[in-house]
């Protein structure tokens, strides 16, 4: 394995580490995405696991559906 300290600072000072961070945190906003694990359909419609009141299988339908509406939307078959 790789040194603890060697792998802590290869993340503490590393500029393309910071860079993918600030990226992902304008992803976030941009989705405006609160909660992990969050989906994007598409860049125009997201859900999470509490839109679906915490039910894992209840997120799966709905991602489901937003995805044929896009698709539909978009004329996709």
């Amino acid at each position: 394995g790789v040194d603890e300290n060697v792998a802590r600072n290869a993340f503490i000072s590393s500029i393309s580490v910071d860079a993918k961070v600030t990226e992902g945190m304008k992803v976030m906003q941009n989705y405006q995405v609160y909660m992990i694990p969050s989906i994007v359909i598409d860049g125009k419609y997201s859900t999470n696991l509490a839109m679906a009141n915490g039910e894992p299988e209840r997120l799966i339908q709905i991602i489901d559906a937003l995805i044929a509406k896009r698709k539909q939307e978009k004329n996709i078959k």
